[in-house]
C-alpha cells in the first residue's frame, strides 16, 4: 500500500509541477503582454504629446498669420476709407467751384454788394393742385367718418 500511496503521491506531485510550470508560463506571457502594452502606451503618450505640441505650434503660427493679416486689413481699410473720403471731397469741391463760377456776381465798382440772384420759382398756377385726402379716400371706397 505504501508503494501505491507513493505512486499516487508522485503522480500528484508531477501534476502539481506541471500545473506550476503551466501557471509560470502563463504568468510570463502575461508579464510580456503587460510590458509590451506598457511600452505601447508610453510610445502612444509620447506620440500624442509630440503631435499636440506640433499642433500647438501650427495653431500658434496660424494665429500669428491671421493677426498679421487682420492688422494689414485694418491698415488697408483705413487707407481706402481715407482715399474714398478724399475722392468725395474733391467731387464736392469741384461741384462747389462750378456753382460759384456759374452764379458769381463780381463786385460793383461802387463798392456795393450786388443783389443776390435767386433761381426762379414756379407760380401758383404752375403747381399741380392736390385733391383733399378725404376725397381720395372716398373715391377708393374708404369711409372717412
Amino acid at each position: 500500500m505504501e508503494v501505491q500511496n507513493r505512486d499516487v503521491y508522485e503522480r500528484h506531485l508531477t501534476e502539481i509541477d506541471t500545473w506550476a510550470s503551466e501557471f509560470q508560463g502563463q504568468e510570463d506571457i502575461a508579464l510580456e503582454a503587460v510590458q509590451s502594452l506598457h511600452i505601447a502606451l508610453e510610445e502612444g503618450n509620447m506620440s500624442v504629446s509630440n503631435k499636440s505640441s506640433s499642433i500647438t505650434c501650427a495653431l500658434d503660427g496660424t494665429c500669428s498669420k491671421a493677426s498679421d493679416f487682420n492688422e494689414r486689413l485694418k491698415v488697408k481699410r483705413e487707407h481706402h476709407l481715407v482715399q474714398d473720403l478724399r475722392d468725395r471731397l474733391s467731387i464736392i469741391n469741384k461741384d462747389v467751384t462750378a456753382m460759384v463760377d456759374e452764379h458769381w456776381i463780381p463786385p460793383q465798382k461802387s463798392g456795393n454788394t450786388p443783389a443776390k440772384s435767386h433761381r426762379s420759382i414756379a407760380e401758383d398756377d404752375d403747381i399741380p393742385n392736390v385733391p383733399k385726402k378725404e376725397f381720395v379716400l372716398r373715391s377708393n371706397g374708404f369711409e372717412t367718418e
